[in-house]
């Protein structure tokens, strides 16, 4: 009869076990004909615990092997941490999705609000640009005007200097005719107060 069981290997005090399909008839540490996976009960750290090929087991199996209730147990153990493994692979899948599109969301705002920003700039310098057009249009247009209005207060002013000019020339003359009149009356005076002693002279 073909059994599926345990095949003790390792040293004292150190088991580790092989499952094996093998004879029933065949003491426990003989030979074998298939090795279907380990039991390393002494496992540490990252050390692997169990492992079992199922798939060669389930061949066995339909072959009409029997498993003995060490392996059986194993065997629970071995489908509960397939499916514990798959489980959590599954949250992790689930929860790295769940992050993926948060990030994709996170990333298409972020690029939304930098669009939205440089369209309200693009937006806001056109409208400054169309201001400015129509503000130099009037500088250039006012320009010819401020000219003429310079020339014609610059001609009103070099006018309004001329008779000041004139008045000053006048004021000057009627200064210079006032200092002349009196130098005469002295002139006069002089020559009125030498007349006697004259006359006396000629006595």
């Amino acid at each position: 009869m073909l059994s599926i069981r345990l095949s003790r290997r390792g040293a004292k005090k150190r088991p580790f076990y092989h499952i094996v399909a093998t004879d029933s008839r065949k003491p426990r540490d003989s030979g074998y004909i298939e090795s279907l996976g380990f039991f390393n009960p002494g496992a540490a750290g990252r050390d692997e615990i169990l492992r079992i090929d199922q798939e060669r087991l389930e061949h066995w199996l339909a072959r009409g092997g029997k498993m003995s209730e060490r392996v059986k147990h194993l065997y629970k153990c071995h489908v509960k941490e397939i499916d514990l493994r798959a489980r959590l692979d599954s949250h992790r899948e689930a929860a790295d999705d769940r992050v993926r599109k948060m990030r994709e969301e996170a990333e298409k705002a972020w690029a939304a609000k930098v669009a939205e920003k440089q369209k309200a700039a693009e937006e806001s310098k056109a409208e400054g640009e169309e201001d400015k057009a129509p503000a130099e249009a009037a500088e250039a247009a006012e320009a010819p005007a401020k000219t003429e209005t310079e020339a014609e207060a610059a001609e009103a002013k070099a006018e309004g200097e001329e008779p000041e000019a004139q008045a000053e020339e006048d004021k000057a003359s009627v200064k210079a005719s006032a200092e002349a009149k009196p130098e005469g009356e002295e002139a006069e005076a002089n020559a009125a107060d030498s007349d006697p002693g004259d006359e006396k002279s000629k006595e």
